[in-house]
């Protein structure tokens, strides 16, 4: 019975987010070379590369006015291009793992294969601190070259202004920085603010944000309530056994000197990711199985469930999602009084996907608004390759001669879905996207009287 309705619950949000899923074509990779292939012969799919893949810049639409109607406004906040992995420490756990078994001439064929690839690519990637790579800066040109055809009655004509904010933080300000730059190039007349960034604005959940309590940053940390629950998780969907067979000649030694669960979810991390670095033309994903890498993929789907989804049962109180209402806050009252007082044309915010997986589960919108307290089921439905690199919301704003307003949302470059009647098609009446937006605002205001 447990069962039969885990499996209607799965079909009902698949069914939710279909169009969505069509949409975001996450069978496709993005661009030549970058689809992988696991140990067992199999095609990785897009959906288990998380939040490394690649931004789908293949399947974005070519963005017109309505007839009869201009674009006068647009919001906008993006993810950073491609990075390198999180931590430095992961490139260097693969590298000592491997190197120690090579030295004591413990790697079997397969793992002599894995060494020699992996060493050559190691100096290419350590030392990166998570930071932007050419790809993630080529990205970010790419979506401004097309916002620029897009609408280009926003950023020419005498006193056109766009206000830019990015988070302290090297990946987002190149990510800025490259965005801008080719704006400039489009229209260089244009005024691009550079202002200092508004943190709450941008991610709440980073304690120089100022908004984010001791409970939060708790939350988020390593001593976490959600964390033996991730823990069991992990140990019962990844199996390091038939790995280290794999990889090594003596798998009873490399399990009594070498942390197999890290080296194996590490070098997930780093196989899903080398797409976006200068080491693209490497395919590491073909040293783990399908079944492997999809364990991986899940164990870090939950991770992001945890920290931003509808995961109450650990006495967070909806927080994680809720924190999100500080970037949902500064689209709305940002772009009111942008529309009354006309000084500027558009704001783009670059900052985190974390922030919008917040964002849009404090929406409702699926599958970040799935609610569970089942962690298996949790880490099959939360998606977070649906927010892959330079992932971004745009909200454009068109008014006709008669003053009437019409609303665009586009999440990666194409219509977002949301719970709304739309008129004509693919717009959304801008009060009703204001009452929707604000209903979300006012039941996370209720949650975050927590403390």
């Amino acid at each position: 019975m447990k069962k039969r309705v885990y499996i209607a619950i799965a079909v009902l949000i698949a069914a939710s987010a279909a169009a969505f899923l069509v949409i975001s074509k996450s069978d496709a990779p993005p661009k030549p070379g970058a689809q992988l292939s696991s140990f067992d012969g199999k095609v990785v799919p897009q959906n288990m590369l998380n939040v490394y893949r690649l931004y789908p810049e293949d399947s974005v639409l070519k963005i017109e006015a309505p007839e009869g109607y201009k674009a006068v406004y647009l919001a906008h906040y993006g993810r950073h291009g491609s990075r390198y992995v999180k931590y430095d420490y992961q490139y260097d756990n693969v590298e000592k793992a491997l190197h120690m078994a090579s030295d004591s001439g413990l790697l079997s064929a397969t793992g002599q294969k894995l060494w020699k690839e992996y060493s050559a690519v190691y100096p290419i990637l350590r030392d990166r601190k998570a930071g932007l790579t050419p790809l993630g800066q080529e990205q970010h040109k790419g979506i401004a070259a097309r916002m620029a055809s897009n609408f280009p009655e926003l950023f020419c004509g005498e006193g056109a202004k766009v206000d830019v904010i990015a988070t302290p933080m090297p990946r987002t300000e190149m990510s800025r920085d490259a965005f801008c730059d080719e704006l400039a190039l489009h229209f260089p007349a244009l005024d691009i603010v550079k202002s200092p960034a508004r943190v709450p604005a941008l991610n709440p959940y980073s304690k120089a944000g100022g908004v984010a309590s001791e409970w939060d940053l708790y939350w988020n940390s390593e001593e976490s309530p959600s964390k033996p629950s991730q823990r069991a998780l992990s140990e019962s969907i990844v199996d390091c056994s038939a790995f280290a067979a794999r990889i090594f000649s003596d798998p009873a030694w490399a399990g009594e000197n070498i942390d197999l669960y890290t080296m194996m979810t590490d070098l997930y991390s780093i196989s899903v990711g080398l797409p976006g670095t200068p080491a693209s033309g490497v395919d590491l994903c073909k040293y783990m199985t399908l079944d492997e890498l999809s364990a991986c993929n899940r164990v870090w789907n939950y991770y992001a469930f945890c920290g931003k989804g509808h995961c109450e049962q650990f006495g967070s109180h909806g927080r994680q999602w809720a924190l999100a209402s500080y970037v949902l806050e500064d689209l709305v009252e940002k772009t009111i009084s942008d529309i009354r007082s006309g000084e500027y044309n558009a704001r783009l915010r670059f900052g985190h996907d974390g922030c919008l997986m917040g964002m849009y589960a404090l929406l409702g919108i699926m599958p970040w608004g799935f609610e569970t307290t089942d962690s298996a089921l949790a880490s099959q439905v939360w998606n977070s390759s649906l927010t892959p690199m330079a992932c971004n919301l745009q909200v454009a704003l068109y008014r006709n001669d008669e003053g009437s307003l019409l609303a665009r949302v586009l999440y990666n470059e194409k219509d977002f879905p949301l719970p709304l009647e739309k008129v004509n098609g693919i717009y959304y009446d801008p009060q009703a996207l204001l009452d929707f937006c604000r209903a979300g605002l006012e039941k996370a205001r209720k949650v975050l009287e927590y403390k």
